[in-house]
């Protein structure tokens, strides 16, 4: 089980990894200037570069290290869970059939199960179609001539960095469309925040009631009076 201190240790231990990973690239790495180009770019240069064949060895494998640990990785794991929490919610379905569930009960539990399967593949698809392009344009790059790609380079991974940064909005999106508490929730919070200046003009054009004060008395002859204020 993990705890709050537990917890704590993994984000460290994680962001320590990352920073690590990314070193090389800060080391081996040096601003730039072309011709015919205004400012300077912070270009790769690796101590092995050789200016015959324009490739290095530690690029190539520094670059195929990053895709395994970047991607496939990912990919691979989350499978993993997804596949593990599909298991448990199917024992759960059998476990509580011996319990002589009503039809409706076990159609809502089959409901739950079909839209948990069908989130965790749209979020594996998400990944993959999100980070794929990035992480093919860097591996083209380490082992073969980026000038095949001609005056279009820049625009391709622009592009493929715009798709896999766009990765973190996929994700709130898939969650809350399969997800019915979290879509009502979200909402509810949309519709506080747009609807909100609209309730408190409404409530401020409410008239005030007008109070009534009646009194009951009787006079000398036991005859009742009212008189309202």
């Amino acid at each position: 089980m993990i705890n709050y201190s537990r917890a704590i240790k993994i984000v460290l231990f994680i962001w320590i990894l990352g920073y690590s990973l990314a070193l090389p690239l800060g080391i081996f790495s040096e601003a730039v200037k072309y011709e015919n180009y205004c400012g300077e770019f912070c270009e790769e240069n690796w101590p092995d570069y050789s200016n015959d064949t324009g490739y290095s060895r530690l690029r190539r494998m520094y670059g195929f290290a990053v895709l395994i640990l970047q991607f496939a990785f990912p990919v691979i794991i989350s499978s993993m869970c997804y596949i593990a929490i599909s298991r448990v919610m199917n024992e759960q379905i059998i476990r509580r059939r011996g319990q002589q569930l009503l039809p409706s009960a076990e159609r809502r539990l089959r409901d739950k199960k079909n839209r948990a399967n069908r989130m965790m593949v749209y979020m594996v698809g998400g990944l993959l179609i999100a980070w794929m392009p990035l992480n093919l344009v860097n591996l083209y790059r380490d082992f073969f001539d980026i000038t095949s790609f001609g005056p279009w380079y820049s625009t391709v991974f622009a592009f493929s960095h715009v798709i896999a940064m766009m990765s973190g909005v996929v994700n709130p999106v898939i969650y809350s469309w399969f997800n019915p508490s979290f879509r009502s929730a979200i909402q509810n919070l949309i519709r506080r925040c747009v609807g909100g200046p609209l309730e408190m003009r409404r409530d401020s054009e409410v008239r005030p009631l007008k109070h009534q004060i009646i009194i009951v008395a009787l006079d000398k002859n036991g005859v009742t009076n009212e008189e309202s204020l």
